[in-house]
């Protein structure tokens, strides 16, 4: 299940996907790849997969820098770890494989 992104559970989750609103989003590119990531959210149900309508979180998206859509962040212990913009499957796997990857290391002592 992909959940909303908001500023609660911005920095908590996983993987989160900054586009246009959907369903009515008319980014070609964001529609393509939703199917994809409603896959790899199927497939990665241990990590928290996120929405954020740029539309309706204007904010929240100028804060993170997002001038491309679509554009996938990775969060881990409230900060983003890596930024992916673009539409391209084998990518955006690899960015989750590397979210999962991360989930698996534990974080180090400051």
């Amino acid at each position: 299940m992909v959940c909303a992104l908001t500023k609660a559970n911005a920095l908590s989750a996983g993987v989160a996907a900054l586009t246009p609103g959907f369903p009515r989003c008319r980014c070609a590119p964001c529609r393509a790849v939703a199917p994809v990531f409603a896959a790899l959210c199927a497939r990665h149900s241990h990590l928290l997969f996120a929405r954020l309508d740029v539309d309706e979180m204007e904010e929240c998206a100028t804060e993170l820098r997002i001038t491309t859509m679509p554009t996938f962040c990775v969060f881990r212990h409230g900060k983003r770890v890596e930024t992916l913009s673009g539409a391209e499957r084998a990518p955006l796997m690899a960015l989750v494989e590397r979210a999962v990857a991360r989930l698996e290391t534990p974080k180090a002592e400051p």
